[in-house]
């Protein structure tokens, strides 16, 4: 039995999503299809706690991941996965349960489950051992004032005359050479037009 991986996101950080007007990006896993096979991953594209039924019935398999991880931590996981999750859907079948199909679970199935999260859990933990900012934040530290937080931004948009392109330019350099994940160019780009209008920085 083979388990065909169908991720297929370029992304440099293809797990990551977050929806205009809500403070935290969404949540992210690896998904396993009993049914059809497959294993993937992705953002989950529900706000709050809605479950889809092929979910609730269990004929697909969640396991949580960091939102933040890179492209290619992803793609390993998968593959490191990929042995587990033939265990599982080899230790698979479904249930009429009176008034649904279910999917239930031998005990190896159920260890091999055990394992994937195992695996999830040691590629969270090193993706949260990096600092990971979005929008400005990662101009400076979390402590530094609003005040402190403008003048990096007025210097960085003088320097380049105002061209917000530029400066994004050179804030990701700045974030490469310092090893720091950079995430949300685009509400990167919206901060600075916005800043701006609303500051005098010539």
């Amino acid at each position: 039995m083979t388990v065909e991986i169908i991720f297929n996101s370029t992304e440099q950080t293809p797990l990551y999503a977050k929806y205009q007007g809500q403070t935290n990006c969404q949540t992210a896993f690896v998904e396993l299809d009993l049914e059809e096979e497959t294993l993937d991953a992705d953002s989950n594209g529900e706000i709050g706690n809605a479950v889809p039924m092929e979910v609730w019935h269990k004929r697909v398999l969640r396991f949580d991941v960091d939102p933040h991880l890179y492209l290619e931590d992803v793609k390993e996981l998968l593959e490191a996965i990929t042995p587990f999750a033939e265990r599982v859907i080899a230790g698979s079948e479904i249930e009429w349960n009176g008034s649904n199909h279910v999917w239930k679970l031998n005990a190896d199935a159920e260890e091999a489950c055990a394992e994937i999260e195992n695996l999830c859990e040691t590629v969270n933990n090193h993706a949260e051992s990096h600092h990971v900012y979005t929008g400005l934040d990662f101009l400076v530290s979390q402590q530094d004032s609003d005040e402190v937080i403008d003048e990096v931004i007025v210097m960085v948009l003088r320097q380049h005359e105002g061209n917000v392109q530029a400066a994004i330019e050179e804030l990701r350099h700045e974030a490469d050479m310092q090893s720091i994940r950079l995430v949300e160019m685009y509400e990167l780009e919206e901060a600075l037009e916005e800043f701006k209008k609303n500051k005098t920085f010539f």
